[in-house]
Protein backbone atom coordinates (compact mmCIF):
# COMPACT_ATOMS: atom_id res chain seq x y z
CA UNK A 1 0.00 0.00 0.00
CA UNK A 2 1.11 3.35 -0.75
CA UNK A 3 -0.33 6.51 0.66
CA UNK A 4 0.08 10.14 0.30
CA UNK A 5 -0.17 12.02 3.63
CA UNK A 6 -1.65 16.11 4.06
CA UNK A 7 -2.60 18.11 7.20
CA UNK A 8 -5.66 18.81 8.24
CA UNK A 9 -6.31 23.01 9.14
CA UNK A 10 -6.16 21.70 12.57
CA UNK A 11 -2.87 19.99 11.99
CA UNK A 12 -3.70 16.54 11.86
CA UNK A 13 -2.12 14.46 9.25
CA UNK A 14 -4.32 11.91 7.54
CA UNK A 15 -3.68 9.48 4.62
CA UNK A 16 -5.24 11.70 1.81
CA UNK A 17 -4.53 9.53 -1.10
CA UNK A 18 -3.96 5.26 -0.66
CA UNK A 19 -2.78 3.43 -3.75
CA UNK A 20 -3.28 -0.41 -3.21
CA UNK A 21 -1.15 -2.01 -6.32
CA UNK A 22 2.22 -0.53 -7.71
CA UNK A 23 0.50 0.58 -10.68
CA UNK A 24 -2.05 2.66 -9.49
CA UNK A 25 0.59 4.42 -7.80
CA UNK A 26 3.21 4.81 -10.61
CA UNK A 27 0.08 6.19 -12.78
CA UNK A 28 -0.17 8.83 -10.21
CA UNK A 29 3.23 9.89 -10.86
CA UNK A 30 2.84 10.23 -14.02
CA UNK A 31 -0.51 12.17 -13.65
CA UNK A 32 1.01 14.46 -11.17
CA UNK A 33 4.29 14.77 -13.18
CA UNK A 34 2.12 16.06 -16.14
CA UNK A 35 0.04 18.60 -14.02
CA UNK A 36 3.38 20.33 -12.82
CA UNK A 37 4.27 20.80 -16.55
CA UNK A 38 1.61 23.52 -16.06
CA UNK A 39 1.48 24.21 -13.03
CA UNK A 40 1.92 27.63 -10.97
CA UNK A 41 5.08 27.66 -8.85
CA UNK A 42 3.66 27.09 -5.72
CA UNK A 43 1.25 24.28 -7.06
CA UNK A 44 4.22 22.82 -8.42
CA UNK A 45 6.29 22.62 -5.06
CA UNK A 46 3.05 20.87 -3.40
CA UNK A 47 3.22 18.61 -6.48
CA UNK A 48 7.11 17.80 -6.38
CA UNK A 49 6.71 16.46 -2.94
CA UNK A 50 3.92 14.29 -3.60
CA UNK A 51 6.00 13.39 -6.83
CA UNK A 52 9.17 12.67 -4.12
CA UNK A 53 7.02 10.97 -1.51
CA UNK A 54 5.26 8.66 -3.94
CA UNK A 55 8.53 7.79 -5.98
CA UNK A 56 10.51 7.27 -2.83
CA UNK A 57 7.84 4.85 -1.13
CA UNK A 58 8.03 2.84 -4.84
CA UNK A 59 11.94 2.16 -5.08
CA UNK A 60 11.70 0.93 -1.28
CA UNK A 61 9.06 -1.30 -2.43
CA UNK A 62 10.66 -2.39 -5.45
CA UNK A 63 13.80 -2.67 -3.50
CA UNK A 64 13.08 -5.03 -0.69
CA UNK A 65 10.21 -6.81 -2.95
CA UNK A 66 13.48 -7.45 -5.69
Amino acid sequence: MFTLAAVDEYGIAYDAQIFYTVEHAEMFVSWLKDLEDEATTSAAYFLRSAITDLENQLAEYKEFSA
